[in-house]
């Protein structure tokens, strides 16, 4: 899977590179043609005014030479002519016949003519368009103009003409200041052009990149992408099946010599054989998960019930957590006498499968030791039982070369001494004095039956009187050695600081508390070992009877256990006969019964318990007894702190209705459909509150001992109805 998502990655990256790699072509294409075509602009209009100006200085240049020969020939003409005519006054006269026509031509101002004697012969200026004789020509007529001077020495003549071409030039310019914006609007023409034949390849390209794309993605999509989607596909259908223990998968025949076919091939060649051997495995793994639960039926019914407890302890807990299913650890609490009592706490050798088997061998050795001092052949001392546990141990495994034994502690008590007597190997014992400061007593740091420990091996012991405010504590190493997310153990002074802190609670309520501390410290490391620990109060010894008997009351029927539709039935059927045979009314029968098939629904519905150890009191129950008056159905179900108020709100309602109105309100609800599903606090309650002449009820702290340490379970409601 991981490289299927691999591969995907790696096409979608190179098609992303290629998109990228694309669009940059684009924006680099765009940005220098942009900017070639700007370029080429500026240039073309750099050449053209430079071109421009030369032609126009040339121009000038050669039109300015140009009349300055017309004028030079005019006024060769003019000598040529007054060459022929000797005398001034002939001159004179010609000159004033042709001096209008010289001086008509563009740029000429003035005109004079002298004689060898510098006389004038004849002198004019222009002025308004038209010509004025004078020998006097004003200065500004002559300010900006070039004076050209020649001399005729064979004619007599020297003739000085100025001459000022400024207007001349200025309409030259004139002319072509008009022809280059002229080229400037063809020029601003052409790149208008050239901006549109580029905006229309760019679009144009634009076109054959999007059709480009579109071709790469039906290549990219019949030939990776599908397959890829079918090999995904393949492999999703192979997770469900393996999760749903199927064993036929189709082939994905894919028919491609590439990578991916290659992938297909392995899959169809392998999937398949992987989904029969999960198949196999899983089938065994189950046949072994039921043997294992079995064991651990079998381990349980080998752990002392919490009734023995109860009959000597008032307060106490027992906090038993394995490691796995079944484990190494195992308690014993077994009277000897009216007042000898003996509290084995062992962890035995492993965990798990080879924990348990060790901890049955050492079962057995202890129904032999519980005999021996029943009939005491051993003596009441917790050393003289550890000696035999090791002379034991050492007899059954030492020559078959395997490494077992065990740590333990044993307790043994004596309620005409008030006190206790200790013997530990490799296991302390905590307690409390009057001070409520923890101590321990001394232990001897040797196993029991490994090959290390001699075979008759002594252990000390160590006693210890007890008053009422006496609390004990012992624990395998499983709780201090869980190790943590910061890497230590939990820790002997973190240990003793936690029995410190609850010292003045009572005990049943500090084995939630011992176990949140614990499940905070571990975090998500796994479970370290499997974990005993157990408390006790020596106030006075003597709790409750093992067996309850109730003398005002008759019992007539009760289940305890988790509830389902078989239980029921055949709970129904038990107190229908019995109930038959106690003379009871059709009437009386039928509301019994509608009351235990109600109760029965809660707790199958509702309750909040997640029980599993079959061997301590079940908190869910219905028990039917016959008083003289009535029949009194009492069931008991384990709810949480959020419904205690939902219930007790119901409950309290029906407490203070009469009949009718129990009636009226049951008969709206089951017309209106509305507390139907809440919680075992809706209709049903009513419909129990129809039935009976009261109902009474209250809520009681729950043992938690007794049930998942994971459980949020705080009460079981006690709900006793009577029916006269």
């Amino acid at each position: 899977m991981k490289q299927i998502r691999s591969l995907k990655g790696i096409v979608f990256k190179i098609m992303a590179l290629t998109a990228l790699t694309i669009s940059f072509t684009i924006i680099i294409t765009l940005y220098f043609g942009a900017k070639s075509s700007s370029e080429t602009a500026a240039y073309n209009r750099f050449l053209y005014s430079n071109h421009t100006n030369n032609i126009l200085e040339r121009t000038k240049e050669e039109s300015v030479q140009r009349k300055f020969v017309l004028y030079g020939f005019s006024r060769s003409m003019m000598i040529q002519i007054l060459s022929n005519h000797q005398k001034n006054a002939k001159k004179t006269e010609l000159l004033k016949n042709i001096l209008p026509i010289i001086i008509s031509m563009e740029g000429i101002i003035s005109y004079q003519a002298f004689d060898d004697n510098d006389k004038i012969i004849i002198s004019a200026y222009k002025k308004d368009g038209g010509i004025i004789y004078s020998d006097n020509i004003p200065p500004h007529i002559t300010k900006n103009a070039t004076i050209e001077k020649k001399s005729y020495p064979d004619d007599g003549l020297t003739i000085i003409t100025n001459i000022n071409l400024d207007s001349f030039i200025q309409r030259i310019e004139d002319g072509y200041e008009t022809y280059y914006e002229s080229f400037d609007f063809l020029i601003e023409d052409v790149e208008n052009n050239q901006k549109r034949m580029m905006q229309e390849n760019i679009i144009k390209f634009f076109l054959a990149i999007i059709v480009s794309l579109y071709i790469l993605s039906l290549i990219i999509k019949k030939l990776i992408k599908i397959p890829i989607n079918k090999i995904s596909n393949q492999i999703n259908s192979f997770f469900i099946k393996l999760k749903n223990n199927e064993t036929e998968i189709k082939n994905l025949n894919l028919n491609t010599d590439n990578e991916l076919g290659l992938i297909a091939d392995f899959l169809d060649s392998h999937l398949k054989d992987m989904l029969v051997s999960n198949y196999k495995m899983k089938t065994e793994t189950d046949d072994t998960n039921t043997n294992i639960r079995s064991s651990k039926l079998i381990q349980q019914s080998l752990i002392t019930e919490n009734k023995i407890f109860d009959k000597y302890f008032k307060n106490y807990f027992i906090y038993f957590r394995s490691k796995n299913i079944i484990g190494g650890d195992i308690y014993f609490l077994n009277e000897i006498n009216e007042s000898k009592i003996v509290l084995m706490c062992i962890d035995c050798t492993g965990h798990n499968i080879s924990g348990a088997f060790v901890s049955m061998s050492v079962s057995i050795i202890q129904n032999r030791i519980i005999r021996e001092l029943k009939t005491n052949k051993l003596d009441f001392s917790p050393s003289k039982i550890l000696q035999y546990f090791n002379r034991e141990m050492k007899l059954l495994f030492d020559d078959k070369n395997l490494i077992v034994g065990f740590d333990g502690g044993i307790i043994c008590f004596d309620t005409k001494e008030i006190e206790i007597t200790y013997s530990g190997a490799n296991i302390p014992l905590y307690y409390s004095d009057d001070k409520k400061t923890i101590k321990s007593l001394p232990f001897d740091k040797y196993s029991v039956g490994y090959k290390s420990c001699i075979i008759n091996r002594e252990y000390s012991e160590h006693k210890l009187k007890t008053t009422p405010s006496t609390r004990l504590f012992i624990t395998t190493d499983g709780f201090i050695d869980q190790i943590g997310e910061n890497g230590f153990r939990f820790g002997k002074k973190r240990f003793i600081d936690l029995i410190e802190r609850s010292l003045d609670n009572p005990l049943r309520q500090n084995i939630k508390t011992c176990h949140k501390e614990l499940m905070s410290y571990q975090g998500d490391e796994i479970q370290t070992d499997d974990i005993t620990f157990i408390a006790l109060s020596c106030e006075p010894f003597g709790g409750k009877d093992i067996e309850e008997t109730d003398t005002d009351n008759i019992f007539i029927a009760g289940y305890e256990g988790k509830f389902s539709n078989k239980e029921v039935i055949d709970l129904v059927s038990d107190v229908d006969k019995k109930l038959t045979l106690d003379k009871a009314s059709m009437t009386v029968t039928k509301k019994v019964i509608t009351t235990i098939i109600e109760t029965s629904q809660n707790i199958s519905k509702y309750s909040k318990n997640t029980f599993t150890n079959a061997h301590i009191p079940h908190p869910d129950n219905i028990s039917i007894k016959r008083s003289d008056e009535s029949y009194i159905i009492t069931a008991l179900n384990v709810i949480n702190l959020e419904d205690k108020l939902i219930i007790s709100n119901t409950l309290d309602k029906i407490q203070g209705m009469d009949k009718k109105e129990k009636r009226a309100t049951f008969r709206e609800l089951r017309k209106s459909g509305q507390g139907t599903h809440t919680l075992g606090a809706g209709i049903g309650l009513y419909q129990i509150a129809t039935k009976s002449d009261s109902i009474d009820y209250y809520f009681s702290e729950i043992k938690n001992d007794f049930l998942e340490m994971d459980s949020e379970v705080d009460l079981v409601l006690r709900l006793t109805v009577n029916i006269k």
